[in-house]
């Protein structure tokens, strides 16, 4: 009998399906493609989340494909009767904030087998654990399918409550902190931003690879709208002076965002 694998980051789904393929496996993989870690969650409504991710990070083709995303995911996980296999590396909000909110779909599922990348996976990787499946290539996710233990995941955890807990507190930003998924402030990050934004104007891709990897070092990885959209509001608020554009509507192969960042004060 065929399993379905379940992951909350669409690059992993997709390097485990090419795993699968190459194999010639029958298993079946879905991935929640949305970040759920920042934006609205208190409705539950994907649309909400695709209103505001367009108003605050917006891109070339816009946020509507979260809502036919999420309704295949659910779709497909409801729909499924055989075994299943829930994959997840801990140390990532994104990761952690899509399998909350699975408990909270699916509650009969909420105690089953998992793969939990949360060690080291080999002597040539690195001496920490994966900040996220992503950032996996297929030959650490083919060790991951044929190697690690299946566990389940905390019994305090493996409901839909922390979901609901953290819907209510109507947050936009949500981190792993000693290995719990909690909300923070919006702003959490932004000295990160701030402290690679000088006096002199540069690039915006340099600014936000500086504070990507000073997050990293800290535990911390987040979706790729996160550090657009707090520039975005640094700008809006007086901190960081912007000429160019940043990521937006507009921008795709042939236009390319330009802008240049200096701090304010």
């Amino acid at each position: 009998m065929s399993m379905l694998h379940i992951l909350f980051s669409a690059s992993a789904a997709g390097t485990l399906k090419q795993v699968l393929t190459v194999r010639g496996s029958r298993d079946e993989v879905v991935g929640l493609d949305d970040c759920l870690a920042m934006g609205p969650i208190a409705t539950g409504d994907p649309a909400e989340r695709a209103a505001w991710l367009d108003a605050h990070a917006p891109n070339p083709f816009r946020w509507d494909w979260i809502v036919e995303t999420a309704r295949n995911f659910l779709s497909q996980i409801q729909a499924w009767r055989g075994e299943r296999l829930v994959w997840i590396a801990p140390q990532s909000a994104c990761e952690q904030c899509g399998l909350q909110y699975y408990f909270e779909q699916v509650p009969e599922a909420a105690a089953g087998p998992m793969v939990i990348a949360d060690g080291p996976l080999s002597a040539g990787w690195r001496h920490s654990p994966p900040l996220g499946l992503g950032e996996l290539p297929a030959e650490l996710m083919a060790g991951l399918l044929d190697q690690a233990p299946r566990r389940e995941w905390p019994r305090e955890k493996a409901s839909g409550d922390l979901w609901r807990r953290l819907r209510g507190e109507d947050g936009l930003l949500r981190i792993v902190e000693q290995g719990a998924l909690r909300t923070v402030a919006e702003d959490h990050f932004d000295t990160l931003l701030l402290g690679h934004c000088s006096g002199n104007w540069q690039k915006w891709s340099r600014v936000v690879g500086h504070a990507m990897m000073d997050a990293m070092e800290q535990g911390h990885h987040t979706g790729d709208a996160f550090y657009p959209w707090r520039l975005r509001e640094l700008v809006r608020h007086g901190r960081i002076a912007c000429r160019g554009e940043l990521p937006g509507r507009r921008h795709d192969g042939h236009h390319r965002p330009n802008a240049q960042l200096r701090r304010i004060g």
